[in-house]
């Protein structure tokens, strides 16, 4: 894989809440495109466990250059997913990316996939998406510092 520009982001892909936690993250393997000369696609999804007991899907997308820069970003959410479906929409999405990527391209997409459903800690679940190395994850709190005179 070619060395990727990870350029500051403007926006955040998605927010977790104090109570939500990372379910699981699979990326696909980069999609050349055949028509632009080197050109690629990874498709990231990122499933949240929200504190209300729904799922989270933030689709990340991003194309990249040949020479590793990101050139086009786009971002999809599907929430309210109930606990009792999350499986079924991770494996029908799975299903349905591939027979595109392999309709439109003949090739076969393969996935990198972490499971967290184990992991209750946020430390913990940073630690281990940095050491899948796929994606990158920043931990910033939203709270201003409070002063008290």
């Amino acid at each position: 894989m070619k060395k990727r520009d990870h350029q500051e982001e403007q926006e955040a892909a998605f927010v977790l809440g104090a109570s939500d936690v990372f379910h699981s993250i699979f990326c696909s393997q980069p999609v050349l495109f055949a028509d632009q000369a080197k050109a690629e696609i990874i498709l990231t999804f990122f499933v949240i466990r929200r504190g209300n007991d729904t799922f989270t899907i933030s689709n990340v997308n991003r194309t990249y250059d040949a020479k590793g820069k990101c050139v086009t970003r786009s971002v999809q959410n599907k929430d309210g997913i109930p606990a009792s479906r999350i499986e079924q929409e991770i494996q029908a999405i799975k299903v349905a990316f591939a027979r595109s990527i392999e309709a439109g391209s003949g090739r076969k997409l393969k996935w990198d996939s972490l499971d967290l459903t184990t992991v209750t800690t946020m430390k913990e679940q940073v630690e281990r998406i940095h050491a899948f190395g796929r994606v990158a994850v920043r931990v910033a709190s939203d709270i201003p510092p409070i002063s008290v005179n």
